[in-house]
């Protein structure tokens, strides 16, 4: 995709990426879990940018604004050199949760 100038925005499950993402040397996983998991801020958006395979890509982790949602934190990855926040609002959450963000 990236050699063919095509942008993405795909939603990741928990963890994935995880090792790649902490050799970044820059925000670590477990800290931007940690900052959405501690936010009363629902719809906060944490990110961090990382290389994958020559790729220069972004990780966006979103705090649900539904407290009882199966999963409080969403977690997307971005080829886009966008704001986070942007980006997490151009992803459809799903019609349940469109007011996400």
């Amino acid at each position: 995709m990236i050699d063919n100038n095509i942008d993405f925005v795909i939603r990741l499950k928990e963890k994935n990426y995880k090792s790649s993402i902490n050799k970044s040397g820059k925000k670590s996983y477990e800290k931007i879990k940690s900052k959405l998991s501690n936010s009363k801020l629902g719809g906060k958006v944490v990110s961090t940018r990382f290389d994958l395979q020559g790729m220069s890509l972004q990780f966006i982790g979103i705090k649900n604004l539904k407290a009882s949602a199966k999963e409080p934190i969403i977690y997307l990855i971005s080829s886009l050199n966008l704001p986070a926040k942007k980006v997490a609002n151009m992803y459809p959450i799903s019609m349940e949760n469109r007011t996400l963000l």
